[in-house]
């Protein structure tokens, strides 16, 4: 089953807007790095 991608990508907003808050970064700075983490390669291949 696949996700729905709406709802994959609020879910991403809403982690990187935390992990934001949570290292007192900025927003660009936090999806970079969620961008090029292994999570997100895995989320996104659907592992």
């Amino acid at each position: 089953m696949k996700a729905n991608h709406v709802l994959l990508q609020k879910k991403y907003a809403c982690v990187v807007e935390l992990f934001a808050r949570k290292n007192d970064i900025s927003l660009a700075k936090a999806l970079d790095i969620f961008y090029h983490s292994v999570l997100y390669t895995l989320v996104r291949r659907h592992i």
